[in-house]
């Protein structure tokens, strides 16, 4: 039986991930797409029970490959060896701790590199999620952004690792992300745009979760060790990456680094908000308007919007995921319906009433089963 073309290679370096991995796997697994796609995790001799959890997903899906360290060698060698191993036409990089949400992410991305060669890498929004369960956005941009080579070689955005989908230049990276300051997903970044030419696209659609909980490479920091990274990152790119002095691009990066080590380089903050805070928000600046046409056009509107509908759904996402739900290991009927309702009041009597109405529909159909009711 002959190997399937594989579009796709999901990259996963991976240490101690109990407590996220199935989650992180089960939001690769149950993406709707129509292409084959592996996923290549390698642990770096974890300690507890990731590679256990790993394995019981491996049983059930034979596109997961797993690579176990015999020791713990760093993020860095865990990109390279699975880069190395990855055989997609594209790649994507996804901590263990992080997760996607769209469960057609990967489709409309690779649609997009499909279409487009002139592109190295596409990304898009991320939740930011903290140990509290605040929320933040990594870009406040709206609107799709194309950024031509000479933009993206210049430190102008950012776009976190659980967003961007790259095309894979090279059979494998060379061996100087082994050196610390290249062994962050930023350097793997510079080297793909660097070394194709190409442009980047963000989309700012809302897709993956960041899980923002201090434990990380860079989020373990204070912001002195992150100053002083930020510029061993830099020097590294034009020594290391660039390594021609003549070229354009290595002036371009020491004009940035002699900028900021003079204006010492300050590290961009988090504005944290609870969910409720952003819908509160809305419901109390279209209250405000006075006019009753344009309320009306301002309330269809804002619940109309692509980015509404993406933030409850990334809600919805965390809530479920931290209580522990999974889809591997239970069975499903795809003729069933389930509608959960939590926190509303029967006082709202236009909503509570569709509401109702709707389960009266499902009920009638055979599509819900009722196990309790409350009014």
């Amino acid at each position: 039986m002959s190997k399937p073309d594989i579009k796709l290679s999901i990259i996963m370096p991976v240490y101690n991930e109990e407590k996220f991995i199935a989650r992180a796997l089960e939001s690769v697994l149950y993406q709707n797409v129509n292409f084959d796609y592996e996923i290549i995790l390698i642990d770096d001799n974890s300690n507890d029970r990731t590679v256990e959890i790993i394995q019981s997903y491996q049983k059930a899906f034979k596109n997961i490959q797993l690579i176990v360290n015999e020791r713990n060698y760093g993020k860095g060698y865990g990109t390279m060896k699975g880069y190395e191993s990855a055989s997609g036409e594209y790649f994507h990089m996804l901590d263990g701790d992080d997760f996607f949400i769209s469960y057609n992410k990967l489709q409309k991305q690779v649609d997009f590199l499909d279409e487009n060669n002139d592109y190295v890498a596409i990304a898009h929004n991320s939740i930011v999620l903290f140990d509290d369960n605040r929320i933040s956005f990594i870009s406040s941009n709206i609107r799709k952004i194309s950024y031509e080579y000479e933009e993206a070689i210049t430190n102008k955005f950012y776009f976190h690792t659980s967003s961007y989908m790259y095309r894979k230049i090279q059979k494998k990276l060379p061996e100087i992300f082994l050196k610390k300051p290249l062994r962050g997903d930023s350097a793997l970044n510079f080297f793909h745009v660097f070394h194709s030419k190409k442009k980047v696209m963000y989309h700012p659609d809302i897709s993956s979760v960041y899980n923002h909980h201090g434990r990380g490479l860079w989020t373990g920091m204070t912001d002195k060790e992150k100053f002083l990274l930020i510029t061993e990152v830099y020097k590294a790119y034009m020594d290391l990456i660039i390594v021609d002095k003549t070229k354009k691009e290595y002036h371009i990066w020491k004009n940035i680094l002699n900028s900021f080590t003079t204006n010492e380089y300050q590290v961009p903050k988090f504005r944290k908000l609870k969910p409720d805070q952003i819908i509160s928000f809305c419901i109390n600046n279209y209250t405000k308007i006075k006019n009753p046409n344009i309320f009306i056009k301002a309330f269809r509107g804002m619940y109309s919007l692509r980015m509404a509908d993406q933030l409850c759904e990334a809600v919805g996402k965390i809530i479920v995921t931290n209580k522990g739900y999974l889809h591997h290991g239970r069975t499903f009927d795809e003729n069933k319906v389930a509608i959960l309702i939590s926190g509303l009041s029967s006082s709202r009597e236009r909503v509570f009433k569709e509401i109702k109405d709707l389960i009266k529909i499902h009920l009638e159909d055979g599509s819900l089963v009722r196990h309790s009711t409350s009014q």
